[in-house]
C-alpha cells in the first residue's frame, strides 16, 4: 500500500518542487503582479464607457460589457425582386442598374435610374422593384444610418426571367 501510494503522491511533490526552484531561479512569483495590471486595465475601461470604477468581474459583468458594445454591420439585402416588364425586345438588356438609397428605417427612400435610354415602361417597372427591395439598414455602432448602393434589377416577363432559355 506504502508504493501504491508513494507511486502516485512522489511524481506530484516533485513536480511542486522542480516548479517552485524553477520560479526562484527565473524570477516568477506567480500571476498577482498581471492580475493587478488587469484589473487596472479593466477599471480604466470602465470609466472610459462611463461606468462606475471598482465593479465586480465575474460571469454577469462579462454580460453587462457585451450589451454595452454596440454592432456595426454592413447593408444586408435579403431580397431584390425581379421587375415584371409587359414585354421586352432582344434588343435592350435582361437588368437595369439602378441608385438605391436604403434609409435609416427599412425603407427605400430614392431610386435613380442610371441607364436612360431604357423604354419608360421597363425603367418605371425596374423603380417599381428597387422600391420593394427587403433588407436590414447599416448600422454604424448601434445606430441604423442611410446608405446609397448601386443595384442590378433583374427583368422578368410572365414566365420566366428574360435571358434564360
Amino acid at each position: 500500500m506504502f508504493s501504491c501510494l508513494l507511486k502516485r503522491v512522489l511524481p506530484f511533490t516533485l513536480t511542486l518542487i522542480i516548479g517552485s526552484f524553477l520560479g526562484v531561479l527565473f524570477n516568477f512569483h506567480g500571476t498577482g503582479g498581471r492580475f493587478v495590471r488587469m484589473t487596472a486595465r479593466l477599471e480604466q475601461e470602465d470609466v472610459h464607457l462611463g461606468l462606475a470604477p471598482g465593479r465586480g468581474y465575474g460571469h454577469s459583468c462579462r454580460m453587462y460589457r457585451r450589451d454595452l458594445v454596440a454592432e456595426t454591420k454592413p447593408l444586408f439585402i435579403h431580397l431584390i425582386p425581379h421587375a415584371r416588364v409587359p414585354r421586352y425586345s432582344e434588343a435592350y438588356p435582361t437588368s437595369m442598374l439602378v441608385r438605391v438609397t436604403f434609409g435609416a428605417d427599412g425603407k427605400v427612400q430614392d431610386v435613380e435610374q442610371l441607364q436612360p435610354l431604357m423604354p419608360d415602361a421597363m425603367q418605371k417597372a425596374a423603380e417599381s422593384a428597387a422600391r420593394l427591395i427587403y433588407f436590414e439598414p447599416e448600422t454604424i455602432n448601434g445606430v441604423p444610418v442611410t446608405v446609397t448602393k448601386d443595384i442590378e434589377i433583374p427583368f422578368f416577363t410572365g414566365g420566366k426571367p428574360m435571358g434564360s432559355d
